[in-house]
């Protein structure tokens, strides 16, 4: 590939070879491509396209939901564009989660199939230290609670935590009271 500037030609080539068919009187691109031979040709590329998985330190399988228009080009929106996706997370979590309090590592259990609240089976992570000496980071979260470990309640429809930006968990009180949580347990994001 030749470049050029109103001063100074400059040839690149992959290999590093120089290209000396070119005149310096060539300043325009145009001019400069329709000069060149095809001699050394580009090498394939060796790098691919970006992985549609984004690692972080707090839920390390996450992907960018799809961005694409759900109309045809040629129609005209129906309403305003909506503000950008969240991140939605997989589960179950390849990292385990860590207490927002103490740091420590989460610890995975089961609701029991005795569970009368509709979570006979589900999978979650809590915070044995915590729980052990009853402390908790926020009244609104269960005593050493950290996160479920399955994918209910989540939906790119909910709204994406303000700090992490993973897209958040809806789930309901023992009341019947709707609230979205941070889904993989990494901040301590709570919306009623």
């Amino acid at each position: 590939m030749a470049l050029a500037t109103s001063t100074k030609m400059i040839e690149v080539y992959p290999s590093g070879k120089k290209c000396d068919h070119l005149s310096p009187s060539l300043t325009r691109l145009d001019d400069i491509l329709a000069a060149m031979t095809i001699d050394d040709p580009l090498p394939s590329p060796t790098t691919t396209a970006p992985s549609p998985s984004v690692r972080s330190i707090y839920s390390p399988r996450i992907e960018k939901l799809s961005t694409s228009p759900t109309t045809a080009p040629s129609s005209p929106p129906s309403s305003p564009p909506s503000p950008l996706p969240g991140l939605l997370p997989h589960f179950p979590l390849s990292t385990i989660p860590t207490c927002r309090v103490c740091h420590s590592p989460g610890r995975r259990r089961i609701v029991t199939p005795e569970n009368q609240n509709g979570n006979a089976g589900r999978p979650y992570y809590t915070c044995k230290p915590c729980k052990d000496r009853n402390r908790s980071f926020a009244s609104k979260y269960k005593v050493g609670w950290i996160c479920w470990d399955d994918d209910r309640g989540i939906s790119s429809q909910n709204p994406p935590c303000t700090t992490c930006r993973v897209t958040s968990r809806q789930d309901t009180s023992r009341r019947g009271k709707e609230f979205y949580t941070c889904a993989t347990g990494a901040c301590n994001y709570y919306k009623e």
